[in-house]
């Protein structure tokens, strides 16, 4: 058993995935796909770790996870039954890049209470660096997708992170606006940190916050008030909490040195999965 008990796996399920974002790690990545014994003995090694009656919240990581649904389902259901007999209630999540998001798959993620974040870089502006594996864009795909995620999962709060980039920075006011307009409330966004930056663009970044700032401060204590997850989490937070509008789910908070392990393809372990990219 481990010397500590790990209440969050970070577990790397593929290295495929159906875009080709210019940006991304994942390119320089072999395309493999995790042995499923290795995968369960990842689970076992975590709900191993865990007290009866705790809770573990497991995290499905890729590349593109959803390009490994079948799999997803298959260790859903192994873990559920797994944890059962140890009495530890398993929580389950997958961020996603929101272009396999089926009504299949989302009512699937529905009936299994599995939380899903969106990985969208914003308005078809920013998005244009997220192309298909085909070299096309995926914003029209989103927009789609974005539409079926409120028909089938309605209210449910979902978290969305932009990356942002020196030829997109120019639009992160817009980006942010765009999120706002399409329902989204729990926003975070960073800096693309392996792609150079020059002054000027930093400058842009600067100015660009700026304005989200103002908005912010505009949309507190009203329908439109949001969460910036690299921001204050102090008088916003709050708010959205007593209006019922954010449930945060601790699985995407790191808890790298603590209760967290990340396992990737090949079965090695790390403190998180930013240590595995």
């Amino acid at each position: 058993m481990p010397p500590i008990s790990i209440y969050h796996l970070e577990l790397f399920i593929t290295e495929q995935c159906n875009l080709d974002c210019s940006y991304c790690f994942a390119g320089s990545m072999e395309g493999k796909i995790i042995d499923r014994g290795c995968a369960i003995e990842g689970i076992r090694f975590a709900a191993d770790s865990c007290p009866e009656g705790s809770v573990l919240r497991i995290s499905f990581w890729g590349g593109e996870p959803m390009t490994q649904m079948e799999l997803i389902k298959d260790l859903v259901a192994y873990s559920n039954d797994y944890c059962a007999h140890k009495n530890i209630t398993v929580r389950f999540s997958i961020p996603t890049n929101a272009t396999l998001l089926t009504e299949e798959n989302l009512i699937y993620i529905k009936n299994s209470g599995i939380q899903i974040s969106l990985s969208i870089d914003g308005a078809e502006s920013s998005q244009m660096l997220r192309k298909t594996a085909g070299g096309k864009s995926s914003f029209a795909c989103i927009l789609d997708n974005i539409k079926r995620v409120r028909t089938v999962l309605h209210n449910r709060i979902l978290p969305v992170r932009k990356t942002v980039q020196p030829a997109t920075v120019k639009y992160l006011f817009e980006d942010i606006r765009f999120f706002i307009d399409h329902g989204f409330t729990d926003i975070s966004f960073s800096p693309a940190i392996d792609t150079p930056w020059i002054e000027s663009d930093l400058v842009k970044f600067h100015n660009e916050q700026k304005k989200i700032a103002r908005f912010w401060l505009q949309c507190l204590g009203t329908p439109q008030q949001f969460y910036i997850s690299a921001w204050d989490e102090s008088v916003g937070i709050r708010e959205l909490y007593r209006r019922g509008q954010l449930r945060r789910n601790g699985t995407f908070f790191c808890g790298a040195g603590g209760n967290q392990l990340a396992v990737d393809i090949h079965g090695d372990l790390y403190p998180c999965h930013r240590f595995v990219f």
